[in-house]
């Protein structure tokens, strides 16, 4: 089993974890990951850990969660189990909005930028949180790399939501990967911005990765294509009244294969972003599901972390189903119990839960509610 080192807010190491009853940790290509470690109760090591304390797993410094939750539980042994449960580091944009406030302190509606959609991203991340107006929003442990400038250039507002869910909206839309890690030398929390590579079958710059049953490095395989949420044709109400309102439409489906939505605009958000680059935003959101999981045995011939990293395209195969995809590789649950190590892969879009679909519909409303 691997080690958990405990680590205080200044990045001091208090302790060592190196005996547990299980742990597990999923990173995720462009949201907040997670992590939950269960002990015995009576076991030392449980004085170690807190609330707000940080976990280091082994010496990885990309690896690192902070715990927010815990709780006892009686299992089936009898043994009281002490559960500490939290996510990556990346949770801290949970605790920003997305205020609107120019350089001067001067009131704005919007906070709109136009660029790249790294630059994008990281406008926002400076703005709420790194070099904010009121230094009282700044978390001083947290720097960003220098901004390399990924992605097509794209025009964005912003207003009173969650920094997490811009964050997460954009990187995932735009097929951009993001993590928090520890500079332990400097003491800092470190943003930083990543593209996949791509290790498919289909390219010939990288040695290609394959999964399949037949390479006996997969199994356990749960595999959705879906269309329950998706729209191809949109119909974009920007500002006006009545017959006077401008009305856009994108796509160019027909027939059975036509599925159309209503994307709403209102007159001060045409004031500060194009309605085109806001329907193919919103339809982008509205795309099929293509995904699958599985769980990954780890081979001679593919190593994880030494052939293929989260983020990165693979090759899928599976001879029975007729399934020959390129997908990327979205998330990673490393589980470490007594019975052994487990390594769990999902590959492709992540499934909307209920409460993400009544989200996404609602957005169609945010104009009236906003007035």
């Amino acid at each position: 089993m691997t080690n958990i080192n405990i680590l205080n807010e200044d990045l001091e190491r208090i302790g060592l974890i190196d005996d547990y009853e299980s742990f597990s940790f999923t990173t995720n290509y462009n949201k907040v990951g997670e992590f939950l470690l269960a002990i015995e109760a009576d076991d030392n090591n449980v004085r170690l850990l807190e609330k707000d304390q940080l976990i280091l797993v082994g010496n990885n410094r990309e690896k690192v969660g902070k715990i927010d939750h815990t709780e006892y539980d009686l299992n089936e042994e009898g043994k009281v189990i002490k559960k500490f449960s939290g996510k990556t580091l990346g949770i801290i944009f949970e605790e920003r909005i997305t205020l609107t406030y120019g350089e001067n302190n001067e009131k704005r509606a919007y906070d709109q930028i136009q660029g790249n959609v790294e630059t994008v991203i990281r406008h926002y991340i400076n703005r709420n949180i790194v070099n904010a107006i009121n230094p009282a929003r700044n978390i001083p442990q947290l720097e960003m790399t220098t901004d390399k400038m990924r992605g097509e250039i794209i025009r964005y507002q912003s207003r009173h939501k969650k920094l997490k869910e811009e964050v997460e909206q954009l990187s995932e839309l735009y097929g951009l990967g993001w993590h928090i890690y520890l500079d332990l030398i400097k003491n800092k929390w470190v943003f930083d911005m990543y593209e996949g590579r791509n290790l498919s079958v289909n390219q010939s710059e990288n040695s290609p990765v394959i999964f399949s049953p037949k390479f006996d490095n997969i199994r356990g395989l749960r595999y959705i294509d879906s269309n329950y949420t998706e729209k191809n044709v949109a119909y974009i109400a920007a500002d006006g009244e009545g017959e006077k309102r401008n009305i856009y439409s994108m796509g160019e489906a027909s027939g059975l294969k036509r599925k159309e939505v209503l994307i709403e605009v209102s007159a001060s958000e045409g004031k500060y972003i194009d309605p085109i680059e806001n329907g193919k935003r919103r339809l982008q959101e509205h795309s099929s599901i293509n995904t699958l999981d599985a769980e990954i045995n780890n081979t001679d011939m593919f190593q994880y972390e030494r052939d293929y990293k989260l983020g990165d395209i693979v090759t899928v195969q599976h001879d029975d189903w007729r399934i020959s995809k390129d997908m990327r590789i979205t998330s990673i649950t490393e589980a470490f119990e007594p019975s052994g190590y487990k390594l769990i892969a999902t590959f492709g879009d992540k499934i909307p839960s209920l409460a993400e679909r009544i989200k996404q519909e609602l957005k169609i409303f945010e104009p009236y509610i906003r007035k």
